[in-house]
């Protein structure tokens, strides 16, 4: 309870500080809020504009804001998303002042601070499954969570990834608690928070490939266990995934109807209607990926990784880089993010070289603990799918963009607990709690310094 009202305190001065539209695609998140409030209807990538009054806001214009709903000479290039964040958002826009969009963006915001303590209290109560009798590991983990920078932004701005990261730990926490019995309630509930992740992002679907590990490994378990009372696998795999289709399906079977693509973005639309180019130029300049081919990087993975230095920038971009302007955290705090990445390495390093001379090679168990080795897989495949789609974008804009950590969040425990459990394998016992206790310090006071360089800029 006192880590929440720590949270809500200091994300309403990242609120506060944050200007109007400087978060990640905070202006388009809010447009489509307004243009479905307004025009009754979804919004359709390559139709669907911002209002003049959206396009207004800024520091020397905002007076220029009007008081009608007024379609703009923009298009809004995330209104391909899944409807359910901005559905939640319009019984709030309904009370707001719409003549005036400064007040309705911090207003909105506050759902996100909220959604943010949804997902650190599911987190709280997934971590002490994992490591039930290790309370000051519990502590670093959460803590981790809280005051990571980036979580700290996006928690703080209009964006669905924080309806994606609350409905994510809420995922992992009902796969965890009931993991040692079959339940259909618990398959129901399963099935419907993953329809719901569904109609929230895309990039909560890698999360389906996450929790069909689980549930194999779980069948697969209690079958040893008893073998007659079990039930069927495919049973359960069809209820989970067919509710998950029922509430979420019928989004993306519009998405083929009206794009011919489920996944549709900006550069499938404008494939198939290049005179949305034309009557919005400035999208070339934006995403240079809709225009030429002249943009396409023709890059192998190999140098993607190595010779552009992907796994770099996008580790940092995890820990610091955020808004419009990619704010990187200073030395220091990157110094010290590099030893505990370092340390956590180092620590299942031992893990290795212990199982190697005793010729017997580890388990995801002797690794993460049994539970921790499950959550390896939402993990996994987030990790996978981000960095691939990541890949994609690179070699379509011919530069390294898009690198912003929240795309990994769907998996923000997991990533957390990875590290933090790699460092648990290398210290003796008696330093453990002196350590923990050092790590969360760290992990406020890199949040806290990272506040200061955005409302004192010269200190950075």
């Amino acid at each position: 309870m006192l880590l929440l009202v720590i949270f809500i305190a200091k994300e309403l001065l990242w609120t506060y500080v944050t200007p109007p539209w400087e978060a990640p695609d905070e202006t388009g998140h809010y447009g489509y809020v307004e243009s479905m409030f307004y025009e009754k209807k979804f919004p359709v990538l390559g139709e669907t504009l911002f209002s003049s009054r959206v396009m207004a806001v800024g520091p020397e214009e905002s007076q220029k804001q009007t008081d009608k709903y007024i379609g703009g000479s923009s298009l809004n290039w995330i209104a391909q998303h899944p409807p359910l964040y901005y559905l939640l958002l319009e019984p709030f826009y309904a009370i707001l002042p719409h003549d005036n969009v400064l007040p309705s963006i911090f207003f909105l915001r506050f759902f996100s601070v909220f959604l943010g303590c949804v997902t650190l209290y599911f987190g709280w109560k997934t971590v002490r499954i994992l490591v039930p009798d290790q309370e000051w590991l519990q502590v670093a983990v959460i803590v981790g969570m809280a005051f990571l920078p980036m979580f700290s932004s996006i928690s703080a701005s209009v964006n669905n990834d924080n309806l994606v990261f609350a409905l994510s730990a809420y995922l992992l926490y009902r796969s965890l608690k009931f993991f040692e019995k079959e339940d259909t309630a618990n398959n129901i509930i399963l099935g419907i928070i993953l329809g719901l992740l569904a109609l929230t992002k895309v990039t909560a679907l890698p999360l389906f490939g996450g929790i069909l590990v689980i549930e194999t490994i779980k069948h697969v378990r209690l079958r040893k266990k008893n073998r007659n009372k079990c039930g069927s696998f495919w049973g359960h795999l069809g209820t989970v995934f067919g509710i998950a289709f029922i509430i979420a399906g019928w989004w993306y079977i519009r998405n083929y109807v009206l794009y011919q693509s489920f996944l549709p973005d900006l550069v499938t639309v404008v494939n198939r209607h290049p005179e949305i180019l034309v009557k919005f130029p400035k999208l070339a300049t934006f995403f240079p990926e809709v225009v030429s081919q002249s943009a396409k990087a023709g890059t192998g993975l190999y140098d993607f990784f190595i010779t552009k230095n992907f796994l770099l920038e996008y580790f940092k971009n995890i820990w610091g880089a955020f808004g419009r302007f990619f704010f990187q955290l200073a030395d220091w705090q990157y110094a010290i993010i590099y030893l505990i990445t370092a340390l956590s390495v180092a620590g299942y390093i031992r893990v290795l070289y212990l199982a190697a001379r005793e010729k017997n090679w580890p388990t995801l168990k002797q690794f993460f603990g049994w539970k921790g080795g499950v959550i390896w897989y939402p993990f996994l495949f987030v990790s996978v799918a981000v960095t691939w789609k990541l890949y994609i974008i690179f070699q379509e804009r011919g530069f390294l963009g898009a690198l912003q950590g929240r795309y990994l969040f769907s998996a923000l425990l997991p990533f957390i607990y990875i590290l933090v459990r790699g460092i648990d394998h290398l210290l003796p016992e008696k330093w453990k709690k002196f350590f923990w206790l050092a790590l969360a310090c760290f992990f406020v006071i890199n949040d806290a310094a990272t506040l200061l360089f955005r409302i004192i800029p010269e200190f950075y």
